[in-house]
């Protein structure tokens, strides 16, 4: 190699790690203020705080998230949905007005996942007319930086701000800030057993109790929903499961049943899923299943 040749060859070597430095160190920013922050309202300001913020989620936080999560954008995935786990990279959700599912609604739901099986975009249909669209923007570990929606009220972004405890989700409309929600992780009011299973969430007003059937199971088959001061049982949910059929069912504290959901899931890849009302009688059928 020539000294030209070895000179251009560190120089790229240079550039491209000056690069990688600059799209770690310098993530391209969330929105540009619209307003000056003294002219916003305490609610702007903290939205406005909250896009503003440089924490940056590694790997391990990512897949413990994903993992673990245990909320809308995070669902936890257990062990029983592993044991028929369908990898398709798109599916259709499907209602139903009878038992039979002969009766199609007009409504549907369309998703299409990644190669991870994250979800990146769904479709509500009504008959051929699309409702609405959601994409899902993921970062290379698979966390989801923002979502894009698209509906008969127009278009909508909401950022994902992720904290060592918590993330956020910020809404924008016309580049502006107009609302967020906030979801906490591994909060210090909710504690563990010995084998890393939820088994109680506490509020200042409420508490959830959460039972498993043995040592193997990462599922709970029962909680217990408390109101505080004084403590009284409102309300208790059973999770049962029979190889690839699910029941839940909810009962007052008298224990009086509320509704039942059952919910059968084949080695096809297809789910069907039905909820009954206090007094047994069929309420919704749903089917998912890949396309």
């Amino acid at each position: 190699m020539t000294k030209i040749g070895l000179a251009l060859f560190v120089l790229v070597i240079l550039a491209a790690g000056y690069l990688y430095f600059q799209k770690i160190s310098s993530p391209v920013p969330r929105y540009t203020r619209k307003i000056s922050f003294a002219k916003m309202t305490r609610y702007q300001q903290e939205m406005d705080r909250i896009l503003l913020s440089n924490f940056e989620p590694d790997q391990s936080y990512a897949s413990l998230l994903i993992k673990n999560g245990n909320t809308f954008d995070y669902a936890k995935v257990y062990k029983r949905e592993q044991l028929h786990p369908c990898d398709c990279q798109e599916s259709t959700y499907q209602e139903f007005s009878d038992s039979l599912m002969q009766q199609p609604l007009s409504g549907k739901t369309h998703y299409v996942y990644n190669k991870e099986h994250l979800l990146i975009e769904s479709r509500d249909m009504n008959g051929s007319h699309m409702t609405s669209k959601l994409n899902y923007i993921r970062d290379d570990y698979g966390l989801i930086q923002k979502l894009m929606i698209n509906n008969e009220n127009g278009k909508t972004l909401t950022w994902f701000v992720y904290e060592s405890d918590r993330y956020y989700k910020v809404t924008l409309k016309d580049e502006v800030p107009v609302a967020y929600e906030t979801f906490y992780l591994w909060d210090l009011r909710s504690s563990y057993d010995h084998l890393g299973r939820l088994i109680k969430e506490s509020t200042h007003d409420s508490e959830l109790i959460y039972q498993y059937l043995n040592d193997e199971e990462d599922v709970y088959t029962k909680f217990s929903y408390y109101s505080l001061s004084p403590k009284k049982l409102v309300s208790i949910n059973e999770m049962a499961w029979d190889n690839n059929r699910q029941m839940i069912t909810g009962k007052t504290a008298d224990l009086v049943s509320t509704f039942k959901y059952i919910r059968h899931k084949e080695d096809n890849c297809k789910t069907c899923s039905y909820v009954y009302n206090e007094n047994d009688q069929l309420m919704s059928t749903t089917l998912e299943a890949c396309n």
